[in-house]
């Protein structure tokens, strides 16, 4: 399912239960690493995935942070973010 910013994909996990987060930084109404702060906030066990241009400084600071569980830095193929997905769902995606 996809949400067209933040507030929307908030309003989503609090309907329904998903396996993980995808966001990039970048969001139309706020950071997605703001949005993935207030993940963590309401669901600390959700596994997050965050996507972005930025340097890998900024991705071992969103990790250290504790803001994503993966950094997925653009551009990437889909076999990449699938990998960080089994990484994070391995017996979701094994079957």
């Amino acid at each position: 399912m996809e949400a067209e910013n933040g507030s929307q994909a908030l309003d989503l996990l609090s309907k329904r239960d998903f396996d993980l987060v995808i966001t990039d930084v970048s969001l139309p109404d706020q950071s997605g690493i703001v949005l993935a702060d207030r993940i963590r906030a309401r669901w600390p066990r959700m596994p997050i995935i965050v996507v972005s241009g930025y340097t890998s400084d900024e991705a071992t600071k969103f990790l250290a942070q504790g803001v994503a569980t993966e950094f997925v830095h653009k551009p990437f193929g889909a076999m990449d973010l699938m990998a960080a997905v089994r990484r994070l769902l391995p017996s979701k995606t094994s079957e």
